[in-house]
């Protein structure tokens, strides 16, 4: 069995576990994924009724002290989905001083993940591999994108956000967030 189909499972185990929180979970309507190999049941991540993904998993944002919807696009990316509609945000580090050149996240889900920083978002590269021995000098702050001084030495190359690509077209959806 490969890690694809556990994950079905443990989704199945996970969303019938959850149904008496309805405010997470809309029970009882499952989408039959004609193109599975099995021909199983997949959960959808959905925004107000609309389909954003397959369900992956939910994430505890001990931040927030919510949780986040981790979602796979029509196209193969991770896409992290918090309660309120934001798609999850990532601060940008940059070598330069002026935040130009190429940016790094210090973290990330994995590659093929896609995150907002300010009113844009972005995305890395399945074949992205972390640098180390960077000398950051500023970073793009996470909730409005402007410019400030940072440090740090390692991170993945980002790039700004193709629809295409991504399956991504938006930095927020609309509530309700669930599970179906």
């Amino acid at each position: 069995m490969n890690i694809l189909n556990k994950s079905k499972i443990a989704t199945v185990f996970l969303g019938g576990f959850l149904c008496g929180v309805t405010y997470l979970i809309s029970c009882g309507k499952a989408n039959t994924n004609e193109a599975g190999g099995t021909g199983g049941t997949t959960r959808y991540v959905k925004a107000n009724g609309t389909s954003i993904g397959e369900f992956l998993s939910l994430n505890f944002d001990t931040m927030s002290s919510t949780n986040n919807f981790i979602a796979l696009t029509n196209t193969g990316y991770l896409l992290s989905i918090e309660q309120d509609g934001q798609v999850i945000d990532g601060q940008i580090y940059y070598t330069t001083a002026d935040c130009t050149g190429t940016g790094y996240i210090a973290y990330m889900i994995a590659n093929k993940s896609v995150f907002r920083n300010g009113s844009n978002l972005y995305y890395t590269a399945a074949n992205a591999a972390a640098v180390d021995g960077l000398s950051f000098q500023s970073y793009r702050n996470t909730s409005t994108g402007g410019c400030d001084a940072g440090s740090g030495n390692k991170g993945i190359p980002v790039t700004a956000n193709n629809s295409a690509v991504t399956g991504v077209s938006q930095t927020s959806f609309t509530p309700p967030i669930t599970i179906e």
